[in-house]
Order: C-alpha cells, then sequence, then structure tokens
C-alpha cells in the first residue's frame, strides 16, 4: 500500500500468529464499526419503490403503512442489507411474475454459495419515506422495520449543510433487520449513509459499516481492515475489499484510494511471507490468511508484475502483451455510459504521449458488431480486442465493472489503476509517469491551426460539439494554475457553429450555449477567445 495510515482504533481485536510456516491458516477476528472508516464510502440514488401492480418489481418490496397525514406525499422507498437474498426468495417462491429477471443470478451458483441463503422469508429491508413537505426535507426511517411509519421519528433534514466532502464522512442512521447465518434466521442492524445533495439534485443512500483485526507475524503487527464493497451485511469473496497497513485506524484520516483495495485470494505482503486472502465468514467476524512464500507474483496490484494477455484483435491481428511497452489497458463496452465519458480522455492520452511509447489496448464486453460500427464513427485510433477473444484477460483481471483501466510500465507491472487513471487525471498520470510538464502536455494539446481557449468564472470542464470535430470534444484544465480551457484544431477557412456544454465548479450547473466562429487564415495560427461570463 503507498499510503501511510496514521489510525488509533479503539476496539482492535489482534491475533498473535503462532503458525508461520508456509501453508498455515492464520484467523484473524474481526471487529464491526459503524460508518466507512478507511474506506470510501459509496453510493447509490434513492429510488421510490413502485406503487402500482403493473409496474416491474411491485411485489418484491413490502408494503407500508402509518405515514402521518401531513407527509402522505413523502416517497416511500427502501434499502435492502442482503438484496442476493431477498431476490433468492422471490424467485423460489414464485413472488414475482418477473422473477426470470433473477435467474441467472443463482444459475451458476456452487452449493456452497446456495447453502448462503434461503427459501424462508427474511426481512433484508428497510422501508423509510423521504420528499419535502412545509418547505422542510423530511426523512422518516421505518428503524424497527415493522413496516408502519406512525411510530418512527420525523427527521428534518437542513439539506443547505450538505456538501460534496460529506460522500466521505456522510451522516449514519440504523436500523433493525433479518439475516440469514446458514443455520437460522437472527435479529441484526443494519448501518447506513442517507445524504440528500442540493448541488446534484439527488439523493444518495447506502449500508456504511466497515471491519478491523489484527495478527502478529514474527513481533510484528499486521492491521487489517475489511468491507464487503457496500452491498450490505453479508460479506462474500465476490465483494470482499481489504487493506493492510502496518497502524491502526484513527477516524478523520484521509480515505485510502480505490485502487489500494485488495480482493479474495490477492496477497497481503509481509517481511518474511506474504499472506493470501482465502476465506471470510458470512458475518463477516473471521478472515482467513494462508501463510505463503514470499516471492513475486503475478496480480493486479500496484507493483505486480500483470498477468499475460493473449489474443486476437479486432482485425485479426494476433496480440500479446510483451516486454518494452508501456501499455493503457481499457476494460469498456459500447453500453457503459462512464466507459463512453472517458473516450475525450483516451483519445487525448493517445494524442499527446504516443510518441513517449504508450500503448493503449481496448477490450470490449460487448458483441463485435457493435464494437466496429462503434469505431468507424469514433476516433479510437488505438488497439482492439473483444473481451471473448481475449483469452482469460477478464478473469484474470477481475474485471468485475466497466470502466476498468490498469497502466502497465515496460516491465508488465502495475504502475497505475482505475481513479488514477480516469478523466483529466488520466493526463496528469500519463505526464508524470512519462516525465512530462503539465506545459508541454499543454503545447502537444494545443497543435493545430487554431486554438480555441475558453474562460469564465469556477469553469471545470466543458465539451464542445462542431463540423471540425469528430464525436465531441473535451476541454479540461490541466493545470489548476491555468486561467483557461484551450485545445487545438485543424481547421479549414470559414464559419462555424460551436454548440458548448460547460460544467461550473461551486454550483455544479451545466450551461448549454452555442457560438459562431469564423477561421480565417488556414497557413496563418490563430487563437479564438472565447468568455463564457458574456453568453
Amino acid at each position: 500500500m503507498r499510503h501511510t495510515i496514521t489510525f488509533l482504533l479503539v476496539y482492535l481485536i489482534a491475533f498473535n500468529a503462532s503458525a508461520q510456516n508456509i501453508g498455515d491458516t492464520i484467523t484473524v477476528k474481526l471487529q464491526r464499526h459503524v460508518g466507512p472508516g478507511p474506506f470510501s464510502q459509496s453510493m447509490s440514488t434513492f429510488k421510490a419503490n413502485p406503487t402500482s401492480e403493473s409496474q416491474p418489481f411491485f411485489a418484491l418490496h413490502e408494503k407500508t403503512s402509518g405515514l402521518p397525514i401531513e407527509y402522505t406525499e413523502l416517497s416511500v422507498g427502501s434499502l435492502s442489507s442482503d438484496f442476493r437474498q431477498m431476490a433468492y426468495y422471490s424467485v423460489k417462491n414464485e413472488v414475482l411474475d418477473s422473477a426470470e429477471n433473477f435467474n441467472k443470478w443463482f444459475s451458476k451458483e456452487s452449493p456452497e454459495e446456495l447453502a448462503q441463503l434461503t427459501t424462508d422469508y427474511v426481512d433484508t429491508e428497510v422501508s423509510m419515506a423521504y420528499g419535502k413537505a412545509n418547505s422542510e426535507h423530511i426523512l422518516i426511517i421505518d428503524k424497527n422495520n415493522n413496516e408502519d411509519f406512525s411510530d418512527d421519528e420525523v427527521i428534518s433534514l437542513d439539506i443547505d449543510k450538505y456538501g460534496f466532502e460529506e460522500f466521505q464522512n456522510p451522516p449514519i442512521y440504523s436500523a433493525l433487520i433479518e439475516r440469514y447465518n446458514k443455520k437460522a434466521i437472527i435479529k441484526d442492524s443494519i448501518y447506513f449513509a442517507f445524504l440528500p445533495l442540493k448541488q446534484m439534485g439527488k439523493v444518495y443512500m447506502s449500508s456504511s459499516e466497515y471491519r478491523s483485526g489484527a495478527f502478529t507475524m514474527n513481533g510484528r503487527q499486521h492491521h487489517i481492515f475489511v468491507n464487503n464493497s457496500f452491498y450490505g451485511i453479508q460479506y462474500t469473496p465476490a465483494t470482499l475489499k481489504v487493506l493492510s497497513s502496518n497502524k491502526p485506524y484513527n477516524k478523520g484520516e484521509p480515505k485510502v484510494s480505490k485502487d489500494d483495495h485488495i480482493s479474495f485470494n490477492d496477497f497481503i505482503f509481509g517481511d518474511e511471507f506474504d499472506f493470501q486472502i482465502v476465506g471470510i465468514d458470512l458475518e463477516g467476524n473471521q478472515l482467513k490468511l494462508l501463510v505463503s512464500e514470499k516471492k513475486e507474483r503475478k496480480g493486479t496490484s500496484v507493483g505486480q508484475i500483470a498477468p499475460d494477455i493473449v489474443g486476437v484483435q479486432l482485425d485479426g491481428t494476433p496480440f500479446k502483451t510483451q516486454l518494452g511497452n508501456t501499455v493503457l489497458l481499457d476494460f469498456w463496452g459500447t453500453w457503459c455510459g462512464p466507459c463512453i465519458g472517458e473516450i475525450p480522455f483516451l483519445q487525448d492520452a493517445y494524442k499527446v504521449f504516443k510518441s513517449e511509447g504508450l500503448e493503449i489496448v481496448s477490450i470490449a464486453n460487448d458483441k463485435k458488431q457493435t464494437v466496429e460500427k462503434f469505431l468507424t464513427k469514433n476516433d479510437m485510433p488505438w488497439k482492439h480486442l473483444m473481451e471473448s477473444e481475449a483469452g482469460t484477460a477478464k478473469s484474470d483481471f477481475r474485471i468485475r465493472g466497466y470502466p476498468t483501466t490498469f497502466l502497465l510500465d515496460k516491465e508488465m507491472k502495475v504502475a497505475e489503476k482505475q481513479t488514477r487513471l480516469r478523466n483529466v487525471m488520466l493526463i496528469r498520470t500519463l505526464s508524470k509517469h512519462f516525465d512530462l510538464s503539465l506545459e508541454e502536455v499543454q503545447n502537444r494539446l494545443n497543435s493545430g491551426n487554431v486554438v480555441l481557449s475558453f474562460v469564465g468564472k469556477d469553469l471545470i470542464s466543458l465539451n464542445v460539439e462542431a463540423e471540425f470535430i469528430k464525436g465531441t470534444s473535451q476541454f479540461y484544465r490541466i493545470s489548476e494554475k491555468s486561467q483557461s480551457l484551450e485545445r487545438g484544431f485543424d481547421i479549414e477557412p470559414g464559419n462555424y457553429e460551436l454548440k458548448i456544454r460547460a460544467l461550473r465548479r461551486n454550483t455544479r450547473e451545466v450551461m448549454e450555449i452555442t457560438h459562431n466562429i469564423k477561421v480565417e487564415n488556414r497557413s496563418i495560427p490563430q487563437r479564438i477567445v472565447i468568455d463564457i461570463d458574456e453568453k
């Protein structure tokens, strides 16, 4: 891990590992904690439950009553502490007419995985009512989970005090739920974040807890932090995220980047041994580690040698990752909105760093014809493979979502991954990797006979559509010191209309405007300055 975590843990359960032989198993006891801890809080949008039998999944959710008459216009939504169990019960008991939507979830589970679920009803769902009443934002949580709001507290939310920083340490609420522990249905609680963001016009929520423990090997203490990717209170290998540090956690310390999380079957690196994560119990009370030989291994953690990729490119050309190339691996799909949003930044990376030796390899989870059609309309002149023709790349790189991005150095080691390769951070990260100044990067982006320069208060980014641009071109501030957003183009003389969407920093206001420009002469460099504040 590249972060130094200076932590103080109040309830630390430490395990002194007497086993010091390769092949021995260490059991680390874990303590439950409220809130995200060292992990960034994951959030999803609050949505009202279906209110009509004609709507999909109406029968999936509990029916509530007792909403005070002055708040009857509030939207009733819910949060499930174990959606897999909720869906499994619905499939097996034919609660839903649309149960076929869930069948694929359980067709490939092993007997051990299915043993974590029961066909009996388990009340994993917490209901809540939210909305605006008498100019106040109101939240009512069914804390005792009796599906009756009449005996629950009415919470007035001052949404003006919530900002983006609350994503890291959001307000936490709790409610009673049930869980199945492979033997019986037992009572438990779920802790969750509920955050209305005025700037975004959205309300976010998600479960919020983590586990911690420690073990001592040869006099050195290893601190372990675990969460389940905020999928609820049931812990499974598929959702497991782990952090390791030589110090405990102190509330208020900076969050650890998602890039430094490790998963099931990954290794925690020690001085004399490595420790492979091989097990977690369903309730998250014990983590199993296998004492392993200390050696260099292939893997997806930063610093490890990446797994080999052998496959066939979209054009039929054989492909294999090899030493000597700096490779940006992009796992994506045309159906994935965030993937499409990253394309302008990939295009810029290719334009600026290709001469430095950067090779981009996009691996698509998609239909081949769809990708081919997409590439004819978008300027993506790098290597492309289909996931189905890239060997075991998907499983080797543990792809669970899209986009997923890795930067491999010339020795095929993972140099960076994920968040440090997103949006403008991609350009900044590559600038540092190739030892190019941000000024030089901007100069390369400004190549062409016309430089379009946008100025305006609190501009974060903007994109422009125009006749001379294939697709949409992204403008952003590479250096925080820059007073403008600019880039260059090769444009023939003539009059052009620009369709501009600009985003401001503080208000998150999106402006949509048009602006006409005139290019005078192709052989004479021209800078066109556009002031957004005057539009």
